[in-house]
């Protein structure tokens, strides 16, 4: 139970050692067999002992103390009397109630499974590069702060635009891949719309 048993063990080990006078075990010994002393004399000395008798008051008041504890006493068995009705009572509400309680609905599980069949649509997504080489180049002549964030924001949107091109071509059209794309497609539309109102 100890947590540190290495610790106490290695403690234990470097605390000194003694060895005793040579004869004090033998001593020892000695002096437990040697008789016991006379009961008579210490029967003598006990009668010299003076006595003392206490006061009435004395009495009086340790009688009290007892009346007032039986009656604490009493009054404690019928708190825990009352307690264990209480108690009781407390139980068979709780039953009552859990017995006439209604019954919690049903519950069935159902499953269904499905059949997922190939994803092939052909999709085009390269229809309107035509008109955004068109806007390139009208962004190389336009210096505008707001209209130069949204072509920074145009341009990283194409070099997506390509990777995932390429992504699809390499692997196949994937669900997940034509979604990215989409979603690619929409925020350049979107962007090529907040440029041309700022033109």
């Amino acid at each position: 139970m100890e947590k540190n048993r290495n610790t106490l063990a290695s403690a234990l080990q470097q605390l000194p050692t003694y060895m005793p006078p040579e004869g004090l075990w033998q001593r020892i010994a000695d002096g437990i067999g040697q008789a016991t002393p006379d009961e008579g004399a210490l029967q003598d000395a006990i009668q010299e002992l003076p006595g003392h008798t206490p006061p009435a008051k004395v009495w009086n008041a340790l009688a009290k103390e007892l009346d007032s504890q039986q009656v604490r006493v009493v009054k404690l068995r019928q708190y825990r009397r009352w307690g264990a009705v209480a108690a009781s009572v407390a139980v068979l509400a709780v039953a009552g109630w859990w017995i006439t309680r209604e019954p919690s609905p049903l519950v069935s599980i159902q499953y269904a499974q499905e059949t997922v069949h190939a994803f092939d649509v052909a999709v085009d997504w390269n229809t309107d590069e035509d008109t955004f080489d068109r806007l390139e180049a009208m962004l190389g002549q336009i210096d505008n702060p707001v209209v130069n964030k949204l072509k920074a924001e145009y341009e990283e949107l194409t070099m997506a635009h390509k990777d995932v091109e390429d992504m699809l071509r390499n692997y196949g059209k994937d669900p997940q891949l034509v979604r990215q794309m989409a979603d690619i497609e929409r925020e350049r539309t979107d962007i090529y719309r907040q440029i041309i109102e700022l033109i």
